[in-house]
């Protein structure tokens, strides 16, 4: 009996100390004598993506200074990106959308409910 309950805590902390494949963002709090700070702790792909995004819209609006037209052309798409994603969540922002689940079990209960019923009346009858 010890020899499985051993084994069974050796497996259980042999999972738990799984390498980490993938590592979701998350806030931070670090205090220090000097006060206490607060961030986000983030994987090195996701500050590499965040720096990448920072690098293209300082190229974007160092071009925007030197040339009006590119300027403009980039106004023109960034607005026309955020007009389509309004419209995309108007377009999915109704009242089934929104209530979806609560339909599906309130309607799978019933027929649940409903095929039970059937069922017995079926087999049990008098």
């Amino acid at each position: 009996m010890k020899t499985l309950v051993t084994f069974a805590l050796l497996f259980s902390l042999n999972a738990t100390a799984a390498e980490v494949t993938k590592f979701e963002p998350r806030p931070v709090v670090v205090e220090q004598p000097g006060g206490t700070y607060v961030g986000i702790l983030l994987s090195e792909e996701d500050f590499r993506k965040m720096l990448q995004k920072k690098i293209d819209s300082s190229a974007a609006l160092s071009e925007c200074s030197v040339d009006k037209r590119v300027c403009d052309k980039a106004e023109q798409i960034y607005k026309a990106s955020i007009d389509k994603l309004e419209t995309q969540l108007k377009k999915n922002n109704s009242w089934l959308d929104r209530n979806r689940g609560t339909v599906g079990l309130v309607t799978g209960l019933l027929l649940g409910t409903g095929l039970s019923v059937g069922i017995v009346h079926a087999v049990y009858q008098k």
